[in-house]
């Protein structure tokens, strides 16, 4: 698991002769650097506490310096130490930090045990309930924000705009150049930085977790990092507060084109399936809803959990988006992205997309292969519904109607008869294939059937 840092400035010298300090290392309940809130439940008071080396050294083998323990203030976490006067690089440490004076600032090495995203101030922040302080180091600069707190970057590198772009470009970087990794050091600079601004934070953990492969250091990948980019609790289970609300971003993954039956699929799913695995069989989830559910996901396309992506299915979502079974059952401002998640794995496997309609009850000619799709839409939801009706019915010791037969009979054979024509030999003298027109009417005669039923 990364160890993680924060700085600050505020150092008090308590006995000179005997290398004892008081110092400021954490500040409650504002907002830092990071873009993190940390609580006073994080700290536990009277804990001991090592003091690492300048610059956290101690972690890459230099002795520590000295030792303390935590005392938790009403607003700031405090370290009371003394550094090892009796050794040469515990009172050259001591003298430099007394040096310093107001200058020096000290930092934190930790490890996150409670956690959660949270929006603080209109800003979306990580709460840090709590924290493994593993020791307390100082350091040579941090980045002051007028609370005190501060954030030591390590060994970070500047990078240009023209760099940002080449790792853009390479695919290094994320499409607007920010987060570049180009070596294991920006690799560990990047994990520190999750959580800052605005940025979809579950998409930048995708990017430095496919980083991270390029690079041969997955063991950099903090634990609770679950493979969609969420992040997980002690149990391996999704935060609290779902990292992804509406639509769900596209990803990467297989695709094939074989036979889709959306409620077998969804049957198929455990009951304690978590939310990190549900969104890679759907591509949305109801933001007001439990994610724990599985009723609070709509448009399944994936054949299980990580499983490929289907391209009928894909192609199925995209009729009900514009329209195809009636009104989408789904926020209009979530119908773009969501089709966009699926329009992805079709281009992917280098098929052609339908258009997204502006109005899903759009009226007017389509053209035929979009007509062709809603209808493929259309049946697979009739077929699904009929199942549904024909199991309740003989939940009740009761078969379906003889109208009801009639009517299904006829479907049947209309779909038959478009069969024939695909399968019909093409002989010298005939069309190379059926025209548009008479496969059209073939379709539409079965459509309006089933919605005569």
């Amino acid at each position: 698991m990364q160890t993680q840092t924060k700085a600050l400035r505020g150092v008090e010298i308590k006995d000179a002769s005997q290398g004892k300090i008081q110092a400021v290392f954490a500040t409650f309940d504002v907002i830092d650097r990071d873009g993190d809130v940390t609580r006073k439940s994080a700290f536990k008071d009277g804990a001991p506490v090592r003091i690492s080396a300048y610059n956290h050294a101690s972690w890459e083998g230099a002795l520590p310096v000295g030792k303390g323990v935590i005392r938790v203030g009403p607003n700031e976490a405090i370290l009371e130490g003394q550094f090892f006067m009796n050794t040469s690089h515990g009172r050259d440490a001591f003298e430099t930090v007394k040096a310093m004076g107001e200058l020096q600032e000290f930092s934190y090495g930790f490890h996150v045990t409670d956690a959660e995203p949270g929006e603080v101030e209109g800003k979306s922040v990580r709460i840090i309930k709590g924290v493994d302080v593993h020791e307390v180091s100082p350091v040579l600069l941090g980045a002051g924000i007028g609370t005190r707190t501060l954030a030591v970057k390590g060994q970070k590198r500047t990078f240009t705009q023209a760099d940002r772009d080449a790792a853009a470009e390479a695919g290094h970087a994320m499409d607007d150049g920010s987060y570049p990794i180009e070596n294991v050091q920006d690799l560990r600079n990047a994990i520190r930085a999750v959580g800052r601004g605005g940025k979809n934070h579950d998409e930048i953990r995708r990017h430095i977790m496919r980083q991270a492969r390029r690079l041969n250091a997955t063991n950099l990948i903090p634990d609770n990092w679950a493979k969609d980019g969420s992040l997980m609790d002690s149990d391996g289970k999704a935060a609290v507060i779902p990292a992804i609300k509406g639509a769900i971003p596209p990803h990467e993954t297989d695709t094939v084109s074989r036979s889709w039956n959306a409620a077998a699929t969804v049957k198929g799913l455990a009951e304690e399936a978590r939310p990190s695995e549900l969104r890679t069989v759907y591509a949305w989830v109801d933001p007001d809803a439990d994610p724990e559910m599985k009723s609070s996901y709509a448009f399944p396309h994936h054949h299980g959990v990580d499983g490929p992506a289907n391209l009928r299915a894909c192609l199925q979502g995209i009729a009900v988006l514009n329209g195809a079974t009636g009104d989408p059952g789904i926020p209009a401002e979530d119908r773009e992205a969501v089709y966009k998640h699926l329009a992805a794995h079709l281009s992917d496997a280098d098929r052609d997309v339908p258009d997204l309609r502006e109005d899903p009850g759009e009226k007017g000619r389509k053209r035929f292969a979009d007509e062709a799709v809603d209808v493929m839409a259309a049946v697979a939801s009739f077929v699904d519904r009929a199942a549904e009706v024909v199991a309740l019915r003989a939940q009740k010791g009761r078969g379906i109607s003889p109208v009801t037969a009639d009517l299904l009979s006829w479907l049947e054979s209309d779909l038959v008869r478009l069969k024939s024509l695909l399968e019909t030999p093409v002989e010298a003298d005939q069309p190379a294939k059926p025209s548009d027109d008479e496969v059209a009417s073939v379709v539409l005669a079965a459509l309006a059937r089933v919605n005569n039923i």
